[in-house]
Protein backbone atom coordinates (compact mmCIF):
# COMPACT_ATOMS: atom_id res chain seq x y z
CA UNK A 1 0.00 0.00 0.00
CA UNK A 2 2.80 2.42 0.87
CA UNK A 3 5.56 3.76 -1.36
CA UNK A 4 9.04 2.43 -0.26
CA UNK A 5 10.28 3.68 3.28
CA UNK A 6 13.14 5.92 3.02
CA UNK A 7 16.51 4.64 1.21
CA UNK A 8 18.45 4.66 4.18
CA UNK A 9 20.29 1.28 4.39
CA UNK A 10 23.26 0.12 6.50
CA UNK A 11 25.90 -2.64 4.97
CA UNK A 12 24.95 -5.19 7.48
CA UNK A 13 22.76 -8.01 8.36
CA UNK A 14 20.20 -7.56 10.71
CA UNK A 15 16.96 -8.92 11.66
CA UNK A 16 15.64 -6.36 13.30
CA UNK A 17 16.14 -2.75 14.44
CA UNK A 18 13.74 -0.62 16.75
CA UNK A 19 13.45 2.97 18.20
CA UNK A 20 10.60 4.44 20.43
CA UNK A 21 10.67 8.11 18.62
CA UNK A 22 9.50 11.24 19.74
CA UNK A 23 10.11 15.15 19.58
CA UNK A 24 8.63 16.04 22.87
CA UNK A 25 8.16 14.03 26.31
CA UNK A 26 3.99 13.16 25.38
CA UNK A 27 4.92 11.96 21.17
CA UNK A 28 7.59 9.14 22.54
CA UNK A 29 5.33 6.49 20.63
CA UNK A 30 5.87 3.33 18.93
CA UNK A 31 3.82 1.77 16.51
CA UNK A 32 1.84 -1.76 16.82
CA UNK A 33 0.08 -4.20 15.60
CA UNK A 34 -3.09 -5.40 17.65
CA UNK A 35 -5.10 -8.10 16.59
CA UNK A 36 -5.16 -7.11 12.90
CA UNK A 37 -5.13 -3.12 13.54
CA UNK A 38 -2.30 -0.42 14.09
CA UNK A 39 -2.48 1.98 16.97
CA UNK A 40 -0.01 3.76 19.39
CA UNK A 41 1.38 2.93 22.92
CA UNK A 42 3.56 4.75 25.04
CA UNK A 43 6.61 3.71 27.02
CA UNK A 44 4.30 2.39 29.55
CA UNK A 45 2.60 -0.11 27.22
CA UNK A 46 -0.55 2.11 27.26
CA UNK A 47 -2.00 2.67 24.25
CA UNK A 48 -1.89 6.37 23.39
CA UNK A 49 -4.01 6.23 20.68
CA UNK A 50 -6.22 2.39 20.45
CA UNK A 51 -5.66 0.07 17.09
CA UNK A 52 -8.13 0.90 14.76
CA UNK A 53 -6.81 1.23 11.40
CA UNK A 54 -5.65 -0.76 8.73
CA UNK A 55 -2.32 0.76 8.48
CA UNK A 56 0.05 3.20 9.97
CA UNK A 57 3.28 5.41 9.99
CA UNK A 58 5.63 6.50 12.61
CA UNK A 59 5.29 9.68 14.22
CA UNK A 60 7.70 12.25 12.51
CA UNK A 61 7.24 16.48 13.08
CA UNK A 62 3.85 16.03 15.32
CA UNK A 63 2.01 13.76 12.91
CA UNK A 64 1.93 10.02 11.67
CA UNK A 65 0.16 9.10 8.77
CA UNK A 66 -2.87 6.42 9.00
CA UNK A 67 -4.80 4.45 6.55
CA UNK A 68 -8.58 3.82 7.36
CA UNK A 69 -10.80 2.35 4.27
CA UNK A 70 -7.65 2.58 1.74
CA UNK A 71 -7.28 6.30 2.38
CA UNK A 72 -4.48 7.70 4.29
CA UNK A 73 -4.56 11.16 6.99
CA UNK A 74 -2.70 12.55 10.01
CA UNK A 75 -3.47 12.07 13.46
CA UNK A 76 -1.59 13.59 16.46
CA UNK A 77 0.16 11.47 19.82
CA UNK A 78 -3.52 12.26 20.95
CA UNK A 79 -5.21 10.81 18.43
CA UNK A 80 -6.83 13.79 16.82
CA UNK A 81 -7.60 12.93 12.98
CA UNK A 82 -5.88 16.71 12.36
CA UNK A 83 -6.29 15.90 8.32
CA UNK A 84 -8.92 14.04 7.16
CA UNK A 85 -8.60 10.60 5.02
CA UNK A 86 -8.26 11.79 1.67
CA UNK A 87 -4.65 10.10 -0.02
CA UNK A 88 -3.92 7.52 -1.92
CA UNK A 89 -0.43 7.67 -0.27
CA UNK A 90 1.21 9.80 2.19
CA UNK A 91 4.88 9.85 3.76
CA UNK A 92 6.63 11.40 6.59
CA UNK A 93 5.99 14.88 7.53
CA UNK A 94 9.86 16.97 7.33
CA UNK A 95 9.89 20.48 7.80
CA UNK A 96 6.67 20.97 7.63
CA UNK A 97 5.38 19.46 4.33
CA UNK A 98 4.59 15.71 3.20
CA UNK A 99 4.48 14.55 0.34
CA UNK A 100 0.76 12.91 -0.95
CA UNK A 101 -0.77 11.44 -3.44
CA UNK A 102 -3.66 11.93 -5.11
CA UNK A 103 -4.83 10.84 -9.07
CA UNK A 104 -1.87 9.01 -9.43
CA UNK A 105 0.71 12.37 -8.35
CA UNK A 106 2.58 13.22 -5.69
CA UNK A 107 2.13 16.68 -4.71
CA UNK A 108 2.79 18.32 -0.49
CA UNK A 109 1.09 19.71 1.81
CA UNK A 110 1.49 21.17 5.08
CA UNK A 111 0.40 20.39 8.39
CA UNK A 112 -2.95 21.68 8.40
CA UNK A 113 -3.77 19.64 5.32
CA UNK A 114 -3.56 22.97 2.72
CA UNK A 115 -2.27 21.71 -0.85
CA UNK A 116 1.16 23.86 -1.25
CA UNK A 117 2.60 22.28 -3.79
CA UNK A 118 0.32 21.17 -6.89
CA UNK A 119 0.25 17.00 -7.54
CA UNK A 120 2.10 16.84 -10.69
CA UNK A 121 5.01 14.28 -9.75
CA UNK A 122 5.24 10.47 -10.69
CA UNK A 123 6.71 10.28 -7.37
CA UNK A 124 7.62 12.14 -4.28
CA UNK A 125 10.16 12.25 -1.02
CA UNK A 126 10.46 14.00 2.01
CA UNK A 127 12.28 17.85 2.52
CA UNK A 128 15.56 17.24 3.71
CA UNK A 129 17.73 20.86 3.93
CA UNK A 130 15.12 22.59 2.35
CA UNK A 131 15.10 20.75 -1.18
CA UNK A 132 12.78 17.46 -2.03
CA UNK A 133 13.98 14.93 -4.45
CA UNK A 134 10.84 14.22 -6.89
CA UNK A 135 10.20 12.14 -10.02
CA UNK A 136 8.77 12.86 -13.17
CA UNK A 137 8.64 9.60 -15.29
CA UNK A 138 11.58 7.61 -14.63
CA UNK A 139 13.61 10.88 -14.27
CA UNK A 140 14.31 12.65 -10.77
CA UNK A 141 15.47 16.14 -9.51
CA UNK A 142 14.74 18.64 -6.25
CA UNK A 143 12.35 21.36 -5.90
CA UNK A 144 12.51 24.44 -2.71
CA UNK A 145 9.18 24.42 -1.21
CA UNK A 146 7.54 26.26 -3.58
CA UNK A 147 7.74 23.89 -5.87
CA UNK A 148 9.96 25.40 -8.37
CA UNK A 149 12.47 22.88 -9.94
CA UNK A 150 15.73 23.67 -8.77
CA UNK A 151 17.99 20.82 -9.89
CA UNK A 152 17.04 19.31 -13.54
CA UNK A 153 15.36 16.65 -13.50
CA UNK A 154 17.41 14.29 -15.58
CA UNK A 155 18.92 11.92 -13.09
CA UNK A 156 18.53 8.36 -13.22
CA UNK A 157 18.39 7.67 -8.77
CA UNK A 158 18.22 10.46 -6.37
CA UNK A 159 19.61 10.84 -2.60
CA UNK A 160 18.53 12.74 0.33
CA UNK A 161 20.62 16.00 1.43
CA UNK A 162 23.06 16.12 4.22
CA UNK A 163 25.21 18.71 4.92
CA UNK A 164 24.77 20.31 1.88
CA UNK A 165 25.05 17.64 -0.39
CA UNK A 166 23.23 14.97 -2.24
CA UNK A 167 24.40 11.52 -4.05
CA UNK A 168 22.88 11.41 -7.82
CA UNK A 169 23.66 8.59 -10.51
CA UNK A 170 23.27 9.43 -13.95
CA UNK A 171 22.46 7.81 -17.15
CA UNK A 172 25.50 5.38 -17.51
CA UNK A 173 24.60 4.79 -13.45
CA UNK A 174 27.92 6.91 -12.36
CA UNK A 175 27.10 8.44 -8.97
CA UNK A 176 28.47 12.30 -8.39
CA UNK A 177 28.24 14.68 -5.33
CA UNK A 178 25.94 17.64 -5.68
CA UNK A 179 25.74 20.72 -4.09
CA UNK A 180 22.17 22.49 -3.31
CA UNK A 181 22.85 24.80 -6.37
CA UNK A 182 23.12 21.60 -8.55
CA UNK A 183 26.78 21.94 -9.12
CA UNK A 184 28.80 18.76 -9.18
CA UNK A 185 31.08 19.30 -6.95
CA UNK A 186 32.94 15.70 -6.85
CA UNK A 187 32.70 13.43 -10.19
CA UNK A 188 32.28 9.85 -9.75
CA UNK A 189 32.59 10.14 -5.64
CA UNK A 190 33.41 7.45 -3.60
CA UNK A 191 30.66 8.89 -0.77
CA UNK A 192 28.10 5.75 -0.24
CA UNK A 193 24.49 7.53 0.05
CA UNK A 194 23.35 4.36 1.83
CA UNK A 195 25.51 5.22 4.88
CA UNK A 196 25.60 8.78 4.38
CA UNK A 197 23.28 9.16 8.04
CA UNK A 198 25.66 7.15 10.08
CA UNK A 199 26.72 9.60 13.09
CA UNK A 200 30.86 8.48 12.78
CA UNK A 201 32.45 6.75 10.50
CA UNK A 202 30.13 5.63 7.38
CA UNK A 203 30.12 1.64 6.14
CA UNK A 204 30.88 0.98 3.05
CA UNK A 205 31.45 -1.92 0.12
CA UNK A 206 34.13 -2.33 -1.83
CA UNK A 207 33.42 -4.82 -4.81
CA UNK A 208 36.98 -5.60 -5.68
CA UNK A 209 38.13 -7.09 -2.59
CA UNK A 210 34.37 -8.18 -1.66
CA UNK A 211 34.39 -6.92 1.53
CA UNK A 212 33.32 -3.71 4.08
CA UNK A 213 35.15 -1.23 5.65
CA UNK A 214 34.45 2.22 7.39
CA UNK A 215 35.62 5.72 5.87
CA UNK A 216 34.92 9.34 7.02
CA UNK A 217 31.70 11.27 5.02
CA UNK A 218 34.50 12.98 2.70
CA UNK A 219 36.00 9.42 1.14
CA UNK A 220 38.78 9.17 2.97
CA UNK A 221 39.19 5.40 4.13
CA UNK A 222 39.83 5.04 8.17
CA UNK A 223 39.54 1.12 8.26
CA UNK A 224 40.39 -0.89 5.41
CA UNK A 225 37.50 -3.23 3.86
CA UNK A 226 38.40 -6.62 5.57
CA UNK A 227 34.49 -7.54 7.20
CA UNK A 228 32.06 -9.53 5.28
CA UNK A 229 29.32 -6.94 6.70
CA UNK A 230 29.11 -3.69 9.16
CA UNK A 231 27.14 -1.87 11.50
CA UNK A 232 26.91 1.33 12.81
CA UNK A 233 29.93 3.11 15.40
CA UNK A 234 27.82 3.91 18.44
CA UNK A 235 30.44 5.18 21.63
CA UNK A 236 33.25 3.62 20.10
CA UNK A 237 31.87 0.28 19.55
CA UNK A 238 30.80 -1.15 16.06
CA UNK A 239 29.05 -4.73 14.62
CA UNK A 240 31.41 -6.23 12.37
CA UNK A 241 30.41 -9.90 10.60
CA UNK A 242 33.71 -11.97 10.00
CA UNK A 243 34.79 -13.76 6.82
CA UNK A 244 34.50 -17.03 8.70
CA UNK A 245 30.48 -15.76 8.90
CA UNK A 246 30.45 -15.13 12.92
CA UNK A 247 29.90 -11.39 14.35
CA UNK A 248 32.04 -9.40 16.82
CA UNK A 249 32.48 -6.31 17.91
CA UNK A 250 35.44 -3.64 16.95
CA UNK A 251 36.68 -0.64 18.77
CA UNK A 252 37.47 2.92 16.26
CA UNK A 253 41.18 1.18 15.71
CA UNK A 254 39.79 -1.64 14.32
CA UNK A 255 40.60 -4.18 17.64
CA UNK A 256 38.59 -6.39 18.24
CA UNK A 257 36.89 -5.76 21.45
CA UNK A 258 35.06 -9.00 20.92
CA UNK A 259 35.82 -11.95 18.71
CA UNK A 260 33.60 -13.18 16.25
CA UNK A 261 31.34 -15.20 18.24
CA UNK A 262 27.52 -14.91 17.27
CA UNK A 263 25.54 -15.66 14.37
CA UNK A 264 24.01 -12.34 14.29
CA UNK A 265 24.15 -9.06 16.08
CA UNK A 266 21.37 -6.11 16.11
CA UNK A 267 23.27 -2.38 16.44
CA UNK A 268 25.09 -0.78 19.85
CA UNK A 269 21.99 1.87 21.60
CA UNK A 270 22.07 2.97 24.79
CA UNK A 271 25.03 0.97 25.33
CA UNK A 272 23.91 -2.51 24.43
CA UNK A 273 23.61 -4.80 20.95
CA UNK A 274 21.70 -7.43 20.65
CA UNK A 275 23.26 -10.55 19.73
CA UNK A 276 22.29 -14.13 19.01
CA UNK A 277 23.55 -17.57 19.93
CA UNK A 278 21.97 -21.06 19.51
CA UNK A 279 18.91 -19.62 17.81
CA UNK A 280 18.20 -16.83 20.87
CA UNK A 281 18.86 -13.23 21.37
CA UNK A 282 20.10 -11.92 24.35
CA UNK A 283 22.21 -8.92 25.07
CA UNK A 284 25.55 -7.72 25.14
CA UNK A 285 27.53 -4.56 26.44
CA UNK A 286 30.25 -2.10 25.19
CA UNK A 287 32.85 -4.52 26.31
CA UNK A 288 31.59 -7.84 25.06
CA UNK A 289 30.15 -8.85 28.23
CA UNK A 290 26.67 -11.17 27.91
CA UNK A 291 24.36 -8.70 30.08
CA UNK A 292 21.13 -10.15 29.29
CA UNK A 293 21.05 -13.93 28.86
CA UNK A 294 19.80 -14.99 24.88
CA UNK A 295 16.46 -16.22 25.47
CA UNK A 296 13.99 -13.95 22.71
CA UNK A 297 13.08 -15.08 19.13
CA UNK A 298 13.94 -11.78 17.74
CA UNK A 299 15.44 -8.79 19.44
CA UNK A 300 15.95 -4.81 18.42
CA UNK A 301 17.96 -1.95 20.09
CA UNK A 302 17.12 -0.27 23.36
CA UNK A 303 15.83 3.12 22.99
CA UNK A 304 14.30 5.18 25.92
CA UNK A 305 14.92 2.39 27.67
CA UNK A 306 13.37 -0.45 26.24
CA UNK A 307 14.05 -2.95 23.36
CA UNK A 308 11.57 -4.54 21.54
CA UNK A 309 11.71 -8.70 21.95
CA UNK A 310 9.45 -11.45 20.24
CA UNK A 311 8.81 -15.00 22.30
CA UNK A 312 6.30 -17.20 20.64
CA UNK A 313 5.14 -14.97 17.79
CA UNK A 314 4.26 -12.22 20.17
CA UNK A 315 6.16 -8.93 20.84
CA UNK A 316 6.41 -6.77 24.30
CA UNK A 317 9.61 -4.40 25.09
CA UNK A 318 11.91 -5.77 28.04
CA UNK A 319 14.08 -3.49 30.09
CA UNK A 320 17.86 -3.25 30.72
CA UNK A 321 17.45 -6.05 33.08
CA UNK A 322 15.73 -8.23 30.89
CA UNK A 323 12.33 -7.84 32.32
CA UNK A 324 9.27 -7.21 30.32
CA UNK A 325 7.99 -4.07 30.98
CA UNK A 326 5.69 -4.18 28.33
CA UNK A 327 3.94 -7.85 27.87
CA UNK A 328 4.15 -9.36 24.72
CA UNK A 329 1.28 -9.65 22.98
CA UNK A 330 1.76 -7.56 19.81
CA UNK A 331 1.81 -8.85 16.18
CA UNK A 332 4.11 -5.53 15.19
CA UNK A 333 5.87 -2.75 16.09
CA UNK A 334 7.80 -0.12 15.31
CA UNK A 335 9.18 2.67 16.68
CA UNK A 336 11.46 5.97 15.36
CA UNK A 337 11.20 6.57 11.16
CA UNK A 338 14.73 5.59 11.08
CA UNK A 339 14.41 1.93 12.01
CA UNK A 340 15.78 -0.03 9.43
CA UNK A 341 13.10 -2.65 9.98
CA UNK A 342 9.93 -3.50 11.49
CA UNK A 343 9.75 -6.12 14.20
CA UNK A 344 6.73 -8.17 12.63
CA UNK A 345 5.61 -11.49 13.31
CA UNK A 346 5.95 -12.77 9.72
Amino acid sequence: MTKRIDRFLVIATLVALFALTGNAQDDVLARVNYQGKYGFINREGHFAIQPQYDFALSFSDGLAAVVSAGKFGFVTPKGELVIGFQFEDALWFDEGMAAVKDNGKYGFIDKIGRLVIEYRFDDAFDFSEGLADVKIGDKCGYIDKTGNVVIPIAYETCYRFIGGTAVVQDSDLHSHLLNTRGEIVQRDTKVNPLSRNQPEYQSFWDDAKGAAGFKKRDGTIILEPMFEAVGVFQGGRSIVKAKKGKWGVIDKSGKFVLPPTYDDMVHFYEGLAAVKKDGKYGFIDGNGRLVIPPKFDLAGSFSYGLAAVMVDGKIGYINKKGNFAIQPIFDETRGGRWSNFDIANR
